[in-house]
């Protein structure tokens, strides 16, 4: 998603894309492929996650 903000004078930002590294996207990959994922638990112990 793109991120702007009105800078002084009324103008708009250039856009900011947050990105990944490629790493980050592979390690992803790899625990969505190889494990259980669980994205939008709140949890803030791990016992509560595995009781």
């Amino acid at each position: 998603k793109f991120e702007e903000v009105v800078e002084t004078g009324g103008r708009w930002s250039k856009p900011h894309v947050a990105s990944l590294s490629l790493h980050s996207l592979l390690e992803l990959r790899n625990c969505i492929l190889s494990g259980c994922v669980i994205l939008d638990m709140q949890a803030d112990q791990f016992s509560t996650i595995v009781g």
